[in-house]
């Protein structure tokens, strides 16, 4: 076996294919998240047209990709989501939809971390739709969401009140 030195390389070849490989897993790792959220938001948007609404964001693929990057990435998406748009009543109702569907979906798949943390962020748009729209636009977001605000706070309550063991 030859032994070659490599004194131009400004840096150990070995770091280099290490560097490469760490990059090549975390773009196919990037890649199968990107693949889950785009699969997650078309079927969001297939349920909620047969609800009759017609979804306008991408907030379920968002929340879906913050979801692989754990509590604080969901935090941080939240809020810049909130900001950026509680003054357009359809992307704030369309955010509290997310949020209640992302809410249960993770109680279904016993995960109350997450279904709390989505449940809490849940009831702190719902409240500040109900203390800040009026008039059309809050009949719009008691129409598009059913009304249900009231079960969802009970539940919501109930599974923070009582968590499972």
């Amino acid at each position: 076996m030859k032994t070659f030195l490599l004194s131009f390389v400004p840096f150990p070849l070995y770091k280099y294919v290490e560097h490469l490989n760490i990059t090549i897993m975390l773009n196919k790792q990037a890649k199968s998240i990107l693949e889950t959220a785009a699969r997650a938001q078309a079927n969001w948007e297939a349920f909620m047209r047969e609800m009759g609404h017609e979804p306008h964001t991408t907030f379920f693929s968002d929340f879906t990709i913050a979801d692989a990057y754990g509590a604080k990435a969901i935090k941080e998406t939240y809020e810049r989501a909130f900001k950026e748009w509680k003054s357009n009543t359809e992307y704030i109702t369309e955010l509290a939809m997310v949020l209640n569907h992302k809410c249960w979906q993770f109680h279904d798949d016993d995960n109350d971390e997450y279904s709390l943390l989505y449940g809490e962020l849940w009831g702190k748009v719902d409240n500040w739709c109900l203390e800040n729209l009026k008039g059309d636009d809050l009949t719009y977001y008691f129409e598009t969401t059913d009304g249900g605000s009231k079960v969802v706070r009970w539940i919501w309550w109930c599974k923070r009140r009582y968590p499972r063991k």
